[in-house]
């Protein structure tokens, strides 16, 4: 049997649905199907039941899910031992970052990645929330910083703490929005957060959370433009609280409503390279930097 077997076999019992494990994969249908099948073949057991939902493990599968994860945890560790060996640690590691370089703690990230592996070379690459996310998925960036909810199987994701979220309107529409609730904040023009920001799919929970169908009058896909252009009197937005009260302090846009919502910000890894040597570092320094204990 082969470890991608193994992988597959623990995804389905995972999702309890053929078609969900094959989008968690990356793989067809098909592909999925035939892979089980091969895998029931070689133990002469039948490791799942068909239901109307989708499949449920055999008893033997309940068992043998249990090996598979342990095994394909045996794997990891080796390939981590396999770095241990290594005398020096070269190469390039990337970063992607999101929002504020400030809030991402990249000067403690890096002090501590080079006390460890002088040798080692850091890249940072700032792009928008879903980029980074699918980049880490496709293993163009190493790890990064994402903004909501993580969709992806394959995709290991550190929450390190909840951001707030307020509602800011520019700074002469005190009396304009004085009579107005969240729930009918769609009579305003919004300013969007453009594709992939984080902001865009914040916004459409929201938007969903309040039932409201807005007019957007513009997107934007930095946290300055948000501000920028509501400031100009383009409309009322999401902004994360700390921007918003900085720049409430200097007069430039007004919280209409403050800690309107929360969003949870992550450290996310490829689930390969989750057990790679500079990896568990890494991800030990940021949870000293954060504050996280098990």
């Amino acid at each position: 049997m082969e470890l991608y077997q193994l992988r597959t076999f623990v995804a389905v019992a995972h999702h309890g649905h053929l078609t969900k494990a094959s989008e968690a994969l990356h793989l067809s249908q098909p592909a999925v199907t035939a892979q089980i099948k091969a895998l029931e073949e070689e133990l002469a057991i039948p490791l799942f039941s068909r239901t109307p939902n989708g499949v449920v493990l055999t008893p033997a599968g309940e068992q043998l899910v249990q090996d598979a994860e342990r095994v394909l945890g045996m794997a990891r560790d080796m390939r981590g031992r396999a770095q241990q060996l290594k005398m020096e640690i070269l190469g390039k590691l990337t970063i992607g970052t999101i929002l504020d370089p400030v809030l991402m703690r990249i000067g403690a990230l890096y002090k501590g990645v080079k006390k460890r592996f002088p040798l080692l070379e850091l890249q940072t690459c700032h792009q928008a929330s879903g980029h980074v996310l699918n980049n880490v998925r496709k293993k163009e960036l190493d790890c990064g910083f994402y903004l909501g909810s993580n969709p992806y199987s394959n995709v290991y994701a550190l929450p390190l703490r909840e951001l707030s979220f307020a509602v800011i309107a520019p700074t002469d529409w005190a009396d304009r929005l004085s009579n107005m609730t969240l729930d009918s904040a769609d009579k305003e023009p919004w300013v969007a957060g453009g594709p992939f920001t984080g902001y865009e799919k914040l916004q459409q929970e929201f938007f969903r959370l309040h039932n409201l169908s807005p007019r957007k009058t513009i997107e934007v896909d930095h946290e300055s433009s948000i501000i920028a252009t509501v400031e100009a009197g383009a409309g009322i937005s999401l902004l994360r609280q700390e921007c918003a009260e900085l720049a409430a302090k200097e007069g430039r846009i007004m919280i209409w409503q403050p800690n309107a919502m929360t969003s949870i910000l992550s450290f996310i890894t490829h689930v390969d390279h989750r057990d790679e040597l500079v990896m568990r570092s890494l991800l030990e320094i940021i949870k000293n930097e954060w504050g996280i204990h098990p």
